[in-house]
Formats: structure tokens, sequence, C-alpha cells
């Protein structure tokens, strides 16, 4: 499994031991239904590469830099109150994700240092109910080898 994805799990697993609103309707990946009020969906976004910190990109393997963006989204689907319902969804994933140093480094994972970057709002329409959408964007820093994307360094 590529160390993305055991970053993206490692936070929806923070996520399900946590006490959230979203109880254990925490999922990885975008295409999860939503089939309660509330829910919380982990995504993968862009990531980018670089070569080592110190610059030293000669020697064999070499440590790649990896930049991750991994989308939150915080839904809620309760007609009335919903906007409240999705930013108090959102504040529980900030506290559980950036509340500890344990949290932001994604304790036991090795070498990630995460942060949030971003907040966005948006309402979807799933038939006759409008979902509350409040996405918190972190950015998760680590590093691979060359020859080994799997595991972090």
């Amino acid at each position: 499994m590529l160390a993305s994805r055991q970053v993206a799990a490692a936070m929806q697993q923070r996520l399900l031991d946590a006490s959230t609103d979203a109880g254990t309707s925490v999922y990885l990946g975008r295409g999860w239904p939503v089939d309660t009020d509330r829910a919380i969906k982990v995504a993968l976004g862009d990531e980018d590469l670089g070569a080592d910190a110190a610059g030293d990109d000669i020697t064999w393997p070499r440590e790649r830099t990896h930049s991750l963006l991994v989308d939150v989204m915080c839904v809620a689907g309760e007609a009335a109150g919903s906007d409240a319902a999705a930013d108090q969804l959102a504040e529980q994933v900030l506290i559980e994700l950036e509340g500890s140093v344990d949290a932001t480094t994604l304790d036991p994972l090795t070498g990630v240092h995460l942060a949030a970057t971003r907040l966005s709002r948006t309402q979807q329409a799933d038939g006759a109910a409008v979902l509350a959408i409040t996405t918190v964007t972190f950015e998760a820093q680590f590093s691979t080898r060359s020859n080994d994307p799997s595991t972090l360094i």
C-alpha cells in the first residue's frame, strides 16, 4: 500500500476511534454513499513529490519528500441546522487531527506531519434532501525512498 493511502487510513482510524457526531460513519474515499444524518469522508487529493530536504539527490535509493492533500468532508443531512451540524463535525475533525502532537504526527506512523490548510463549505442535493458539507483540507508531509514508496521514513 502506498504511503499516501496509509496516511489517509490512519486519519480515518483516528476519526473512527474518536467520539465525533459521525460515530462509525467515517469512510475512506469520495464514493461512499451517506446513509446517515452525519458522516465523514476522508479522500486523497493531489500529491507532490520532491527531492530530499538536504538536496542530496545523488545517492541511491533517493529520498522523496511527499506533500499530500487530504480532504476530510464533514457531511450533515439534517434539514434544519445542517450547516451548523457540518461545521460542528469539522470542529471535531480539527481537534482530533490537530489537537495534540500525537494527532498531527498520526502516531504510530513514522515521519508524518499533518496541518489543516483550508475550510470550504458547499451544499449538495441528494434526492429531496440537501446535504451541507464542510471540507477540511489537510496537508500531510512525509518521506519515502524511491525504491520503496510504501514505507514511511
